[in-house]
C-alpha cells in the first residue's frame, strides 16, 4: 500500500441484495478492503459482478450482508446519514432530476450535510461551492440551467457538487459512461488531480480498462465468484490477472500491447519486421484481417518494414509475389485482393 491514511477500509465485508422476504443474493463476500487518502482506485469487473453494489454499500446506500465498514476509523453502523454523508460523497450513473436547476443551485445541494435546518448557505458554504466550481472548471456556467450542459459538463456539475459535500471520499459508480473519449480522458485526469492535489481517497468503477490502467494508483478487480483483487495496475496486468478478470471467447490478452485482442479462428500466418509506430499499426492491422503474427519464417505472408530514403516504406512477399507500398491504405487493399 502506498501508507497514507485509510478512508474507507472493510473487514470481513459481504454485499448483495434483498428481493422480498427470501435470503439475499450475495455478490462478493469476505472483503477487506483499504482506499486511502491520495488515491485514485477503479473498480473493474464484468457485467453482473457486483461493482455498483460494492460502491453503494460503501456509500451506505445499501445496509451490507455482514462484515464492518469503517470510515476513518468509525465504523458507519454508528454514524447518522449526516455524518457519514461528511465522510462519503458519491457520484451515481443514475440521472438526479434536476428540474430547473442552475449549475450553481445544483452544487450547493452539496452543503445540506453541513447547514442547519434553514439551510441556508453561510459564506463559508458559498466559498466551498465556488471552489467545488471552479476545481472542475464550470465556474463561468454557474448561472447555466444543468438542462442545457452536455452529457461531460452535466458529469463535471455532478461532481461538483459531491465536491462541495466536503467528504473525505468520494465514490463515482461509472462516472464516464456516457461521454465521448476526450471527455473521459478529461474527467478521469480531473478525478486524478483531486486525488494527488486535494489528498480526496477516489474510488470509481468503470468499463474503460484502458484509460484505468493508465490512470489509476490501484485496481480492484471484481472477479465471478464474489472475490475482489487488489493491486498496482500494471502488477496486475503482468501476473494475468487482468487476463482472467476479463477473459471470453472473443477477447485474449496481449502482453506485448498491454491491453486484449479480438481472437481470430484462423490458420493464417504473418511475420512482420520493422519497429516504431508503423510496426504497431501494421500489427494491429494484420490482426484485423484475420492473420496472426508470428515470427516463423514459414509464414504465409513476409512483411518487411523499411526505414530507407524511399517512400516504398513496406515490403510484402506472399504466394510467389513481391510487392512495396506506400501506405497502410495500399498495403491492406493488396491483402485484399490475394485473400478474396
Amino acid at each position: 500500500m502506498s501508507g497514507g491514511m485509510p478512508v474507507i477500509a472493510t473487514k470481513g465485508l459481504t454485499v448483495g441484495y434483498r428481493q422480498g422476504k427470501g435470503e439475499p443474493t450475495i455478490v462478493s463476500r469476505d472483503l477487506d478492503l483499504v482506499l486511502e487518502a491520495g488515491q485514485m482506485v477503479c473498480l473493474l469487473g464484468k457485467n453482473g459482478t457486483g461493482k455498483s453494489t460494492l460502491i453503494r454499500a460503501l456509500a451506505g446506500l445499501e445496509e451490507p450482508i455482514s462484515g464492518r465498514i469503517d470510515l476513518l476509523g468509525t465504523d458507519s453502523r454508528f454514524l447518522s446519514r449526516k455524518e457519514r454523508a461528511r465522510l462519503a460523497s458519491v457520484v451515481l450513473t443514475d440521472n438526479a432530476p434536476v428540474g430547473l436547476l442552475t449549475v450553481y443551485s445544483l452544487v450547493a445541494l452539496g452543503r445540506h450535510p453541513h447547514t442547519k435546518w434553514s439551510g441556508r448557505l453561510t459564506h463559508a458554504d458559498r466559498h466551498k461551492i465556488d471552489w467545488a466550481l471552479e476545481a472542475v472548471g464550470l465556474s463561468d456556467l454557474g448561472e447555466r440551467q444543468v438542462e442545457e450542459l452536455s452529457d461531460g459538463e452535466r458529469q463535471k456539475a455532478m461532481i461538483a457538487r459531491a465536491l462541495a459535500q466536503d467528504a473525505s471520499a468520494l465514490l463515482l459508480d461509472e462516472p464516464t459512461a456516457f461521454v465521448d473519449l476526450p471527455r473521459r480522458v478529461e474527467l478521469m485526469q480531473l478525478l486524478r488531480k483531486l486525488a494527488t492535489r486535494e489528498g480526496l481517497a477516489v474510488l470509481l468503477s468503470s468499463h474503460d480498462l484502458d484509460l484505468c490502467l493508465r490512470c489509476a494508483d490501484r485496481l480492484w478487480l471484481m472477479k465471478a465468484g464474489g472475490s475482489v483483487l487488489d493491486g498496482v495496475p500494471e502488477s496486475l496486468a503482468m501476473k494475468g490477472k487482468v487476463g482472467e478478470a476479463f477473459e471470453s471467447d472473443a477477447l485474449d490478452w496481449d502482453d506485448d500491447s498491454g491491453g486484449f485482442r479480438i481472437r481470430q479462428s484462423t490458420n493464417r500466418l504473418a511475420r512482420v519486421d520493422g519497429d516504431g509506430e508503423e510496426l504497431l499499426w501494421t500489427k494491429r492491422m494484420l490482426a484485423r484481417l484475420g492473420y496472426s503474427v508470428s515470427r516463423d519464417e514459414g509464414a504465409s505472408l513476409d512483411i518487411r518494414i523499411e526505414n530507407g530514403e524511399s517512400a516504398l516504406r513496406w515490403r510484402a512477399r506472399a504466394e510467389g509475389l513481391d510487392r512495396r507500398f506506400k501506405t497502410l491504405d495500399e498495403l491492406a487493399e493488396w491483402l485484399r485482393l490475394i485473400d478474396s
